[in-house]
């Protein structure tokens, strides 16, 4: 749970949720809808940076990373 709450703040953290992330998406329904557009890499930055930020021990640490 601590690596899942980490991985989605790590994305605040490292500013991923910026107005640039947002992409246009056209819903036939709802009109022209603003998401978010998360590339692999800014998935792999919070994944390092919700393993790395803790303040935990080594071995825990690569529990996670595994």
């Amino acid at each position: 749970m601590l690596f899942i709450v980490g991985h989605e703040y790590a994305h605040h953290y490292l500013k991923h949720l910026d107005n640039a992330s947002l992409k246009d998406l056209n819903l036939i329904n709802e009109g022209n809808q603003k998401i978010y557009n998360y590339k692999q890499k800014q998935e792999f930055e919070a994944d390092i940076n919700s393993i790395m930020k803790p303040v935990i021990s080594n071995e825990k640490r690569a529990n996670l990373a595994d």
